[in-house]
């Protein structure tokens, strides 16, 4: 499985004020945090044999995930 918890280690914020009586909008000054864990699942794949996408797999900071279980359920 790749690793791509480099693209997962910190979550950027910024926070937007609107103020309604005139509908004039600040942002604030962007604020980097280092997340602890991180874990994406991918909405799509295509296992087509190509190489690319082939497997469906969390991604993200797996280091502390030894096993899990996954299900998928059609409607």
């Amino acid at each position: 499985m790749p690793d791509y918890s480099k693209y997962f280690n910190n979550a950027i914020l910024r926070l937007r004020a609107t103020d309604l009586s005139n509908n004039r909008t600040s942002f604030s000054n962007t604020l980097e945090i280092p997340l602890k864990y991180s874990l994406i699942y991918p909405n799509t794949f295509t296992p087509n044999g190509d190489g690319l996408n082939d497997e469906f797999f969390p991604l993200g900071s797996l280091g502390l995930i030894s096993r899990y279980h996954l299900k998928i359920y059609d409607r």
